[in-house]
């Protein structure tokens, strides 16, 4: 059942990642990330009244650090779909963020079966399988005629919100299971704390609510808000290393996502790597 959650998770970001690429081209990347944790803390708010939950400082701790690592993944993932096509950042953010907790959940003697680190391995390869653009495909289908040079710098912020979010989940598999969704209301909340302070004395809008944005913009909370409850929740029923490759493919349904919504075209090698990453996600939980 882990794994499933995992699943649904990954399923929920993919879709929160194509409104904020869409979103984060018209308004500040810090805009709409404020206005996604704000969003998503009603949503973890609303998740204490259906899952049993205790507080206890040690989660609430555990789950700030996780917040802190998630929010300034956020922001980089973000500014890198301003800069970059969801193709071109989702591969190495996605890898990197399943490839952390698997290792972490390694040395803490989690260690997987065979055909559980089988499924992780075909898992991996089909994030990379559905999410590759070639280097001459990138330049001629980018929207607005967007340089080599971001496409490298969307890469790189692609690099770094992809360490955060592993040590991210890292953090929030750490949290007790009695904890509940405790632990993700002060990830979310420690991280809208960490944005107004940041931004105090900076030019630009608080949110990202102008009239022409605002449904988007909220849908992206609210889809990432019950995707980390999810995830949490999928920790605490299955192994921290697959739950956390199964909610990696966030990648994955953010290409299935961006073909439907976006008009962008699924090239073969994207199907087979969703067929991999499918067959993986099952594997997995098999083990």
């Amino acid at each position: 059942m882990g794994i499933v959650f995992g699943l649904i998770a990954a399923i929920l970001l993919g879709a929160s990642d194509v409104a904020a690429a869409k979103v984060s081209r018209s308004e500040p990347s810090m805009a709409v990330t404020r206005t996604a944790l704000l969003t998503s803390i009603g949503i973890a708010l609303v998740g204490l009244l259906i899952v049993p939950s205790v507080w206890s400082v040690r989660d609430v701790f555990v789950g700030c650090l996780s917040g802190v690592a998630m929010t300034v993944g956020l922001v980089m993932l973000y500014r890198a779909y301003s800069l970059a096509r969801v193709g071109v950042v989702a591969p190495t953010t996605s890898v990197l963020t399943a490839l952390i907790p698997v290792l972490v959940a390694y040395l803490r003697g989690d260690v997987p079966t065979g055909v559980a680190w089988a499924g992780i391995a075909l898992g991996l390869a089909g994030i990379g399988l559905a999410t590759y653009e070639p280097p001459q495909r990138i330049d001629s289908a980018k929207v607005g005629a967007t340089s080599a040079g971001s496409d490298r710098q969307g890469v790189l912020l692609g690099l770094g919100a992809g360490l955060c979010f592993g040590g991210g989940f890292s953090l929030l598999a750490e949290t007790s299971n009695q904890s509940g969704l405790v632990s993700v209301v002060a990830q979310r909340g420690s991280g809208l704390v960490l944005l107004f302070l940041v931004g105090l004395g900076q030019a630009g809008p608080t949110f990202a609510l102008r009239a022409n944005v605002r449904t988007l913009s909220l849908s992206v909370g609210v889809l990432a808000g019950i995707a980390i409850c999810f995830l949490k929740l999928g920790f605490r029923r299955g192994p921290d290393g697959p739950v956390a490759v199964a909610a990696s493919q966030f990648a994955t349904s953010a290409v299935v996502f961006a073909v439907i919504f976006m008009k962008e075209r699924l090239r073969p090698i994207a199907g087979i790597g969703i067929a991999c990453a499918a067959v993986g996600v099952a594997m997995m939980s098999l083990g």
